[in-house]
Order: C-alpha cells, then structure tokens, then sequence
C-alpha cells in the first residue's frame, strides 16, 4: 500500500487547522469562480479548434484531386440494372455529357445466390494470387509458395462460373458515374437532383402481389400514372412510397407483372473508393443487425463481469479499499493487464458485430463505432471505478459549505479528510495504471500477442504438421481466415497469401482510439468534484499523457497499422460533437461547487449540463463545424491523370467489375472501363506493368 487511513491525530490536526471550516469554503468559492473562467476559456478553444479542422479539411479538398471529386452516385436504381454500358448510355443522354465510366454497386448479399459474397471473395483471392506470381517487378513471389489449385482455378474455372454467375447477379440500387473532369461533375450536380427510370418487375407470390395492390393509389388525372402510397417489396427489390405505376396489359396484370418509376437520386459522392464496403451493398435488415450487435456486446460485457470485473474487484481491489490504500506497483499491472484484455475481449466483439450490421461505408462504420464505443467506455470505466473507489465512495457526502446547514469542526475536518482521501485514491487508479500501463498492456495484447499465437498456430500445425487432422482444423479456426491443414499428416502447407492475410498489420482504429479520447479526459475532470488541495495533480500527468499519445501515435502506431483510407468527415465531426461530454462535466463541477455553497439548488447541475451541450452543439451547428466540406469550382484536372497517380478508382475497387474485366468482357454489353486488377493498398505494385493500367476498351462481342 502506497499510504494507510487517516489516524485521529490527522483529523485533529485538520479540525485544529480548519475548526470552523473557514479555510475549506475560501477554497470552494476559488474554485467556483475559476471553473467558470476555466469552462468559457476551454468552451471557446474547443470552438477555434473545431473551426481550425474544418479550413484544414476545405484547404485539402482544395489542393487534392482525389476520386470522389469526378463521381456522382445513383441511389434508388432498378435491381435489374446490370448492364454498365446501357446504363453509361442511358446516363450520357440524361446528362447530356460524355462519362468515363459507370461502375455498378451489386448485391452481393442476395439470398437467392447462397455463399455469393464468399465466392466472390474466394475469385478475387484467386486473381491476386496469379497477379504476384505473375510479377515482373520483383515485389511478388515464385509460384512454389502458391496453391497449384489456385492458379489452375484461375487459368480456366474460375472464368467459366463467373460467366455462369453473371446473369444471376442482382444490382444494389447503387452506381457511381464518373466523369472526365471536375467541371462537368459540378455542371450535372448543379442541374439534376435525380432522375425516374422505369422497371419491370413481377410479384414471387400472390400475398406479394395483393400487397402491391393494397399499397396502389387513385390514378392522377394529369398524367394518367397512379402512385405507391405505401412502400413495397416486390421480387426483393425496395420501392418506395410514391414510386409511379405505370399502366400495364391484362396479360402483364395475370402474369402478376407490373411496370414501375422509380426516383434515382444524383448526389455528389463524399467518398474515396476504398472507403466504400461493396460486399455489404445491398445488405437488408440492417435495424435488426443493429439490434442484435447491442445485444451480443451487452452480453459479452455481462459474460466479463462475472468471469473478470467481479473477481478482480472481490478479491483483488477491495481488500486494498476496506483499509483505504491503493494497490503497489506490480498489483497495478496486473490490474491493468486483465482489464486492457477485458476491453480488448469487449473491443473485438463490438467491432465484428459492427461489421455484420451490414454499413455500405467505412465512413457509417467508424461514426456508428466510435458512437457505440465512447458509450460502452463510459459504462465500463465508471462501472470499475465504482468497484475500486466504493468504500470511498461511501464516505463523500459532499458536506455543505455554506446556506444548507450547520457545520461543526469535526464534520467538516471528517468530511474533508473522506474527500481528500477519495480523491488519492482515484489518482493513484488513474497513475499510472489507467493512463500509461492499461494502455500499453492494451497495445501488446492487441498488436504483439496476436502475432505470436498465430505464429505459434501456424508452426505446430503446418511447419510441424504432427496434429491428427481434427485436433489440427480445430486449431486453425483460431488462425485468422482458418487456413486449411491436410488430412493426411505431414501434407499441409500454407500458401504466401494466406501468410499475407494471417500476419497483415492490423486496422488503423481511429474510431476506437477516439473513445479513449473523450473518456479519459471526462474521468480527469472528476477530480473538480472533490474538496482536495491537491486535484492539480493529475492536470501535468494528463499534459503527460496527451504528448504520450501523440508521441506512440505519430512513431509506433502509424507504423505497425496497415494503410486504410479514412477519407469522409464523418468520424471528426462525431467526435468533435461528442467532446461536448467532457466541456459540460466543467459545467456540472461549477453547478455542484454553487450548490456547495449555498449559491443555487441541487437542480441547477443537471440544467448546467443540459445548457452546456446544447450551446456547445448550437454553436458548431452555426458554425457550420459539424457538416461535411466540398469545394466546388476548384482547378481542373483530366481523371485519367489523377487515377494513374493515386491508383485506385471507382472500377478496380469494386469486385465485381474487376472480375467482369477479367474473365468476361461481353457483360458489359459494350464499351466499358477495363479495369482486371484489383486494388489493395500494400499490393500497389501490381499497376507497375502496363497491362494493369485501367483504360477504354472495346469488348470482343456485345
């Protein structure tokens, strides 16, 4: 123990100090009147550097070509729309303007095709392996460290069931058109805010078909269209209320057919390709899948309850807190261990349940992240600290300094002591355990053990290959896309791709790390809610830890996490809105010291909050801080330029029309953007060889 409980001696000499409680209410009126000067100078620097990130964001949309500036998407298409070319035809006479390409979102989730997404993936796998063994640059490897299977899949089957797949294949309802120059993006924005395209679809049952019926209203006397008034699932394609019906035959009526308007709407693309989940387009149900990753985390939270937070605070942090001392050094480690492998535990499971929700972009991802995750934060560390600080806890009675009572000497020298001692307490938890060794321990358990278990994996089940093959398939489903051994001993053997994709550096978790970034600080600002000389304490140690953290970003982080494109606004302006948490805790210690001391009632502290967010949200909001920045009118440059520059484009990012450019060209149905390689950031030597160059081309037949 770093200290032992307080002795009669010290209470008496803190009463013969302050035995009227004269000196204890000096030191409250100070802080009330500087937690007032401290909240508007920290409200007003939080406001200068909200507005400070967005110039930065409008000067680099400025001086940047990128992707998204020569994109408009199409939101709302037919399901049928399959045919790039027609549909590059149909969009250059909407227009009125030559486009480069269009590239078509499809639904690779589709139930009628089972394991679609799989297959997909399981092609493009393929196509990347032939790609590095093909290599001429230097960067791939020799075909011994490659699957023989793989490459003959790709020389003659893998082509015959794509164009197999490819007349089954469902749009998203989503397609980026691209164009040559910034100008003609801003020219078709400026005029079209969307466009009706007509298709025919027909109802799979009967109870579909009375449905769509139901959901028909009266014919509009002008136009002789009738409209949707509810919306409608027909065929497993979405159409919304006020979709037009058009008249249909009496043999179309029979055959439950009918023809449709849909409203497509053109809006100009906030994101890079990379960004864009294309095997999550056309994802449905995505409420439920919402719904059901809450549930599993707030279930894994439980399950860590009662198999770590419970024990640990039972057995390891109350026996230091009935007799009011902190744990030493090494019992902080350990502390800080199992708890950094709690969050990592809670981290993950909250992180691939966010991933099956079914988000189209990295930008909905990490603002749904770093929402779900400051949230589950604030729960799990108040929930600790409760455990740790509870006796002390229940000795802070947050005495009256004034206008709510009498006082005597020996409450007020009680009182002050049970304060000062719960406000040591919370320091020695913080220092260093929570701020430094719970986060370095986080970063080993996260970053460095998951590399050694899978190398360990790897060489007792492929280098020593001595596992029967069901202790050895067991042990790869704990290996990173579950490499498969063979049956027979002393045959497995693992290809240089799955070694890629087992030992590839982990996601750069910006919208994870953000959590850490608001809790941490709100944690701090407890301390203004104590009656203590010495809450200035932990202000340098978080001086210390904010340059500890910028420090470990810039030089350790940014160098083990794979490259990522983290290209929308999404996750800033979330974070800058939810820093509004920490900015009102100031407002609560400021209400809570008035009360105090006589100056207010107890519900000021919650209106202070309340009045605190909402003017810090309302100035951000007029601001213009919290929406997204697109400078239009900027200096033009050709798209082809910019695409050889920054490699990746709106056609070899999506999966599908890289697999279309590879192994079957005529369904484009005409003249397309040729695009048969793949884009991975880490594989951007594969546009090295000319041939891997997207470009115009002609098809051999349409």
């Amino acid at each position: 123990p770093r200290r032992s409980l307080p002795s009669e001696a010290d209470f008496a000499a803190l009463a013969n100090f302050d035995h009227d409680g004269v000196a204890a209410r000096r030191f409250a009126e100070a802080l009330y009147a500087n937690l007032l000067w401290l909240y508007w100078a920290l409200f007003a620097f939080s406001i200068l550097h909200a507005l400070g990130q967005k110039r930065w964001r409008t000067h680099f949309d400025r001086t940047n070509s990128t992707m998204e500036d020569y994109a408009l998407s199409l939101s709302g298409l037919p399901c049928s729309w399959t045919c790039e070319a027609e549909l590059q035809r149909h969009v250059e006479k909407w227009f009125d303007v030559e486009v480069v390409g269009v590239s078509i979102g499809y639904n690779l989730n589709d139930p009628k095709i089972p394991d679609l997404n799989d297959t997909i993936w399981r092609m493009k796998e393929r196509l990347v392996v032939a790609l590095d063994v093909g290599q001429a640059s230097g960067y791939g490897y020799s075909q011994a460290l490659a699957s023989p299977e793989d490459l003959e899949l790709v020389k003659g089957e893998d082509q015959q069931n794509f164009k197999a797949l490819v007349p089954r294949l469902r749009g998203a309802g989503f397609a980026v058109v691209v164009f040559r120059s910034k100008a003609d993006v801003d020219l078709v924005r400026k005029v079209n805010r969307g466009i009706l395209a007509e298709t025919e679809v027909q109802a799979e049952t009967e109870a579909e078909w009375q449905k769509l019926q139901k959901a028909v209203g009266k014919t509009c006397s002008s136009r002789g269209f009738r409209y949707l008034e509810k919306k409608v699932t027909i065929g497993g394609e979405f159409f919304p209320r006020g979709t037009l019906v058009c008249p249909s035959s009496e043999k179309a009526h029979s055959n439950r057919r009918v023809k449709l308007k849909k409203f497509v709407s053109v809006t100009h693309s906030c994101v890079e390709p990379p960004s864009v989940l294309w095997e999550n387009l056309g994802a449905r149900r995505w409420k439920k899948r919402l719904a059901q990753t809450v549930v599993v985390t707030i279930l894994v939270f439980l399950l860590l309850l009662a198999l770590i937070f419970l024990p640990l605070g039972r057995y390891l942090l109350q026996p230091y807190s009935a007799v009011h001392a902190a744990p030493g050094f090494l019992v902080q480690q350990l502390q800080g261990f199992i708890f950094g492998l709690a969050n990592n535990i809670l981290g993950i499971t909250m992180w691939l349940q966010a991933w099956g929700v079914g988000f189209s972009t990295w930008d909905h991802l990490d603002s749904f992240i770093v929402i779900f995750g400051v949230a589950v934060s604030f729960f799990n560390t108040i929930f600790f600290l409760f455990f740790g600080l509870w006796p002390e806890l229940g000795g802070f009675c947050a005495a009256p300094l004034g206008g709510h009572g009498d006082r005597g000497a020996a409450n007020v020298a009680a009182a002050f002591a049970a304060e000062q001692l719960l406000a040591n307490t919370l320091y020695d938890t913080l220092v260093p355990g929570w701020l430094f060794s719970g986060f370095l321990i986080g970063q080993v358990m996260g970053n460095v053990w998951p590399n050694v278990q899978n190398l360990l994996l790897l060489t007792v089940v492929f280098v020593c290959d001595c596992l029967p093959f069901n202790i050895a398939k067991v042990l790869t489903l704990l290996i990173p896309y579950n490499p498969e051994p063979s049956r027979k001993t002393g045959r497995s053997r693992i290809t240089a791709r799955q070694a890629e994709l087992v030992f590839q550096p982990k996601e750069l978790a910006l919208a994870w790390d953000y959590a850490s970034y608001i809790v941490m600080p709100t944690v701090s600002f407890a301390f203004f809610f104590v009656l203590s000389p010495q809450m200035w304490r932990i202000f340098p140690v978080m001086l210390g830890w904010v340059a500890f953290m910028y420090l470990f970003h810039r030089i350790v982080t940014l160098n083990i996490s794979k490259k990522q494109m983290h290209a929308s606004e999404g996750l800033v302006i979330y974070a800058e809105f939810l820093w509004g948490v920490p900015l009102s805790v100031i407002a609560a210690a400021w209400a809570f010291w008035g009360y105090r001391l006589g100056y207010n009632e107890i519900a000021r502290i919650p209106i202070a909050v309340v009045a605190s967010f909402l003017m810090y949200f309302g100035s951000l909001l007029l601001l213009g801080v919290i929406q997204s920045v697109h400078v239009y009118g900027e200096v033009d440059v050709d798209y082809w330029d910019v695409a050889k520059r920054v490699k990746f484009s709106w056609f070899n990012c999506n999966p599908v029309h890289v697999l279309k450019s590879a192994y079957a060209q005529e369904s484009f149905g005409g003249e397309h953007v040729h695009a048969p390689t793949p884009f991975f950031f880490g594989k951007e030597y594969f546009f090295n060889e000319p041939s891997a160059q997207e470009r115009r081309s002609q098809p051999t037949s349409a």
